[in-house]
């Protein structure tokens, strides 16, 4: 697998079934933008929309881009200039809905109090933010939101109205606004500085037709909520929960009333979405008959697809409270999950996006037989299902996956668990008898999980001989709500040491030559690398670390106002815990740096300045030590371009090839 394929790689997202169930809608992103694009749900050829200016780009697990309209005939969209446009299938032309300049003016409605709580200034260098585009199922209607904390409904009749906030119900950041099948209801989740999405959050339900009075919030300072959704018959109102201690599938009973209780419906154990870190995620999906629901688990860092039966057999009509007919339907992840209805000769059909990036439908499986309360797999895996569109160049092999491992170990007290990737025979690194060398793939977050699960960058390095270290420290998702609020107050400390302990394990256990562990993270994984390197200096040969926080108490100044507040729960609150944040960040402690490291950052990020980086290697260089900054140019906390990719991973093998082994 060399670098140059990774330069024709393009990512597939934010995938959405047409209204009809028809068309599949997504993104395609790769070297030349992004690009509207549909298929027929029944296969056929990939067809590009015609759209100028083209979509904005959005994460490959999320959304927030586009919408189809109501009628299925086309799209409303974010241009990658910032305003909302509509356009269709069948013609080239796009219709500004929407402009910048319109929303600065419906702000300017807004009490400065409402402004400044969101920190926006309403001058001539205010660029607003349009994501989330949600149109209305039979109306011109289109709900979205602004700068993740004004949620706005648009409409040819009345224009522009600012629905929430409102000086009587205030919240920090909205997310996800969908309309219910008959566009009586509008849903969103909102949550209040300085919690996280994760921490706590609201199901908002707002009445259209009663000038958009709030019918229901759901709310409690201990509960998270996220893809609040409608059934598709409009009697359920579906979300996830973690009140139990798991992000899992609850529903409520709409038509009883909104203060009916809502119920828990997934018992599988496990997590059964990802930490909110992003709009538009879909982790489960409605049948269309609204009787049964596709849903993700996670257990242990691997995936499964589940089908729960809400409504018993025969006359019973309640959704069951236990004894749900739940069964895992195979393993694998799935972005984007959507739901194709019977058609022609064909069943209904679950479709997604795997993580070897390609669209793929599954046809419902023959459950009969299966009683009530009971368990049980098919023995179905995902790789199979029909193949809609392929994303990826030849040369990415699956099978490099297949010695995956789990592992625990103890630290400080604490069970810790993660997975170990056995290295295939040969590659570049690897001499003959000799154990293979060992990355530490240590994930950001630092709330966030990597999983057991195809991942092109993994792939590149087993593919050369190296094995795969994948440790779930402390504040790891995946493991509950309580095992991921566990890293409260010791982000720098936890992290590090259940890390180092884990690197012991698998030496002390024969998986890894100590001359020669790698670790290599991004955004908080690659503060934990720098600090690792610090305070274990002997059990790391060299590190990697991606746009990594360096410190502290400059990223709650200078970071995005999504995570403002995020290092109160990390490290603690200031000023009181000023010295903490000083003492803790790694360019405090770089001077014990004795091995060479390797730093990537983008000039645009946002989420952590440049600067960090700069600083870092500036003092790094001053005492002689063993680093390099590599920085990229027009591009932010991660990378968007597939050529960008290629040149960090081809820097990164140079620099492990310039490594003693």
């Amino acid at each position: 697998m060399s670098g140059a394929l990774l330069k024709a790689f393009r990512t597939l997202a934010h995938l959405r079934v047409s209204p009809d169930g028809a068309l599949l809608g997504y993104l395609s992103m790769g070297s030349q933008g992004s690009r509207l694009c549909v298929v027929d749900s029944i296969g056929g050829p990939e067809i590009q929309v015609a759209t100028d200016p083209g979509p904005a780009r959005c994460h490959p697990h999320g959304a927030g881009v586009f919408d189809w309209r109501g009628d299925s005939r086309g799209f409303v969209y974010v241009g990658r200039d910032g305003n909302l446009y509509t356009t269709t299938i069948e013609s080239p032309a796009c219709f500004l809905e929407i402009s910048k300049g319109d929303i600065q003016t419906v702000l300017r409605s807004l009490s400065e109090s409402e402004l400044s709580k969101h920190e926006i200034v309403l001058d001539e260098n205010f660029q607003p933010e349009m994501s989330s585009p949600c149109h209305h199922p039979n109306s011109d209607l289109i709900a979205l939101v602004v700068d993740e904390g004004f949620l706005v409904v648009a409409s040819h009749n009345f224009g522009l109205r600012v629905i929430a906030p409102s000086p009587t119900q205030p919240s920090d950041f909205i997310r996800d606004p969908v309309w219910s099948p008959c566009g009586t209801y509008l849903a969103w989740i909102e949550w209040d500085n300085p919690n996280m999405p994760w921490d706590a959050s609201r199901v908002v339900v707002a009445n259209a037709n009663r000038d958009f009075d709030r019918e229901l919030i759901l709310a409690n300072s201990n509960i998270s909520y996220d893809q609040v959704r409608f059934s598709p018959d409009g009697r359920f109102l579906s979300f996830i929960c973690d009140a139990k201690g798991w992000a899992q599938l609850w529903t409520l009973d709409i038509t009883k009333g909104f203060t009916n209780a809502p119920r828990l419906v997934s018992e599988l154990p496990g997590e059964h979405a990802e930490p909110g870190w992003g709009v538009g995620q879909r982790s489960y999906v409605w049948s269309q008959d609204s009787a049964r629901i596709f849903y993700l688990s996670n257990s242990q860092g691997s995936w499964s697809l589940n089908q729960v039966n809400l409504l018993m057999p025969e006359s019973v009509t309640e959704p069951a409270t236990t004894n749900n007919q739940e069964i895992q339907l195979g393993t694998g992840y799935l972005a984007g999950l959507g739901y194709l209805p019977s058609i022609q000769d064909l069943p209904g059909r679950i479709c997604g996006i795997t993580s070897l990036n390609s669209l793929v439908s599954y046809e419902e499986r023959n459950l009969e037989g299966s009683t009530v309360g009971s368990t049980r797999t098919t023995g179905f895996n995902l790789s199979p299902g029909k193949l809609l569109v392929r994303a990826n160049v030849a040369g990415f092999d699956e099978s490099l996956f297949e010695e995956i491992h789990p592992i625990s170990w103890r630290s400080e007290g604490h069970e810790i668990h993660g997975r170990f990737i056995q290295a295939p025979r040969g590659g570049n690194f690897r001499k003959d008898g000799d154990l293979p060398p060992v990355l530490v793939w240590i994930h950001g977050g630092p709330l966030g999980q990597l999983f057991g699960e195809f991942n092109f960058r993994m792939a590149y390095f087993l593919d050369r001989g190296w094995s795969i270290f994948i440790p779930d420290f402390r504040g790891s998702s995946g493991w509950g709500r309580a095992f991921a609020r566990s890293l409260k107050g010791s982000w720098g400390e936890s992290d590090v040491h259940d890390v180092a302990n884990g690197i012991i394990e698998i030496v002390s256990t024969g998986l890894a030559d100590k001359s020669m562990v790698i670790p290599i993270g991004g955004s908080s994984g690659g503060t934990t690398v720098l600090l690792l390197l610090a305070q274990y200096p002997d059990l790391c040969r060299a590190g990697i670390a991606l746009y990594p926080v360096s410190n502290f108490l400059d990223l709650s100044a200078s970071t995005h106002r999504f995570e403002r507040y995020y290092n109160e729960f990390l490290l603690g609150p200031l000023p009181d815990s000023k010295q903490l944040y000083i003492d803790r960040s790694p360019i405090a402690q770089a001077h014990a740096i004795s091995k060479p490291v390797l730093i990537f950052h983008g000039e645009s990020d946002s989420v952590v300045p440049v600067a960090q980086s700069l600083a870092l290697v500036d003092k790094m260089s001053g005492n002689n030590q063993q680093v390099i900054l590599k920085v990229y140019n027009d591009e932010g906390h991660g990378w968007s371009s597939p050529a960008v990719t290629t040149d960090e991973l081809e820097t990164i093998s140079e620099f492990l090839s310039g490594l003693e082994y």
